[in-house]
Parts: C-alpha cells; structure tokens; sequence
C-alpha cells in the first residue's frame, strides 16, 4: 500500500495508538488516581476519629459519597456542553470549560449537604476543604490550557520563535515549559495549607496536635477528592481530542 494511501498500515496505527494510550491509558491513569483518593481519604478518616465509631463509619463514607454524587453531577455538565457547528477553537474550549464549571459549582454545594447530613462537627471547614480542591484542579486546567493553546501567547511566541531557527524554537519551547510548572505547583501548595487549615477550623495555635494533624491530613486528603470529584467531565474533555482525530483518521481511511 503507498504512503499516501490512506489504508496504509500507519494512518491505522496511528487511530488505534490514540485509542489505546490517549484514551485507555488516560483513563485507567486517572481512575487509579480516582479509587486512591477515597481510599486514603476513609483511612485518614477511620483514624482521625478512631475515639468515636459513629463519625468514624461517617467519615468513611465522606469521601466515596462525595464521588457518588461528582459523577452524577459530572453527566449533567456533560448535557450543557454545546456549541454552533462551524465553532472556532476558542468557542469549543469555553464550551468544554463551562461544562467543567458548572459541574462543580453543583459538587461544592451538595458537599454542604452531604457534610452537614453526616453530622460532621467541622462541616463547614470539610466542605471548604473539598471546595479548595475543586479550585484547584480548575486553576491548574486554565494553566495548562493558557500555555498549551494555540489562541494563547505562549505557544504563539513559541511559533514565531521558529522563524529565527531551530534552536530558539528549542530554548523558547524550554523556557516556556519551566515557567508553565510554575502554576500548579504554587497552586497545589496553596491548596494543601488552605484545606489543612479549613479542616482544622484555622485554629493555628493548637495546629500541632494529634487531634488537629489527623483532621488537617483529613482535610487534604478529602480535598484531592473534591479535586476529582469531576473526574466524569475533566475525562471525556480529554479524550475529545484523540477521539476527534480518530474521526478524522477514519474519513481519511475511508477516502472521504
């Protein structure tokens, strides 16, 4: 078969490549991250109140009726993303985004509920805990987004370092990769203090405690499930690029 046939043995490859380590991988990678989170979380849970069996059993539970509920709110962003049929890029990504966000606007308010309904003494201070988490994962997604984007001028900068030569394209693409870290490391600091402290009602004088430790590791641990908690959504916006090159490469195959 010649090259540019598009029956050719590589053009397949290449679809089945993406299915397999786009989709697949990515999936199977984040539903690891996914389980571990509510697993660590009702361990840190059990032990936070191993002095009280009724809020131990509750703070167990927490964490997977926390993701319960994320993945039935996660399907209902999915219905709200839609956009006109000849949407440029910009227009696709704020439609993928708004269905992220309204995801988890409707997460942090049935944390609250949930939260409260589980008799939680610190309710309040658990579901700002969740709810940083939540903030988090959409600040490092803008990040990511800003600097990988063609719309945005870090890869636009990139692109027009290529008129100079390869190298600059190299120390700019570099550059730009170094600082882009910048994001969500800081972020993931902020949101490891922020939920430490909200767990344990800020009460920073007494913050080095067995009892305060054990709520603020509860706190960080339940705040990375918040963080997945849209896991539902943030996947299929994910997989919408290698799934929407698999189209293309099969209407190339077919020869349309």
């Amino acid at each position: 078969i010649p090259e540019d046939d598009p029956r050719n043995p590589a053009t397949i490859a290449d679809n089945v490549g993406d299915n397999v380590g786009d989709v697949a991988g990515m999936g199977a990678d984040l539903y690891e991250s996914f389980c571990g989170s509510i697993l660590s979380t009702a361990a840190l849970g059990a032990s936070a109140f191993v002095l009280n069996p009724e809020m131990q059993q509750n703070a167990v539970f927490a964490p997977m009726i926390i993701a319960s509920v994320g993945v039935f709110l996660s399907i209902l962003g999915i219905f709200i993303v839609k956009t006109k049929e000849d949407a440029n890029l910009k227009q696709l990504m704020d439609s993928l985004n708004r269905g992220v966000n309204v995801s988890a606007v409707f997460i942090a308010i049935s944390t609250f509920i949930i939260l409260y309904l589980l008799n939680f003494t610190n309710w309040i201070g658990l579901s700002f805990s969740v709810i940083t988490g939540l903030l988090a994962g959409i600040i490092i997604g803008q990040g990511t987004e800003y600097f990988t984007s063609s719309s945005h001028k870090p890869t636009i900068k990139i692109a027009k370092s290529a008129k100079t030569g390869p190298a600059t394209v190299i120390i700019s693409g570099l550059g730009t990769g170094f600082i882009s870290t910048s994001i969500p490391v800081l972020t993931i600091v902020l949101a490891i203090l922020i939920s430490f402290l909200s767990a344990i009602g800020f009460d920073i004088t007494n913050m080095l405690s067995a009892q305060s430790v054990s709520m603020g590791l509860y706190g960080i641990a339940i705040a990375s499930v918040g963080m997945l908690s849209t896991l539902g959504i943030t996947l299929a916006t994910d997989a919408y690029g290698p799934i929407a090159d698999n189209a293309g490469g099969i209407a190339e195959m077919a020869g349309l």
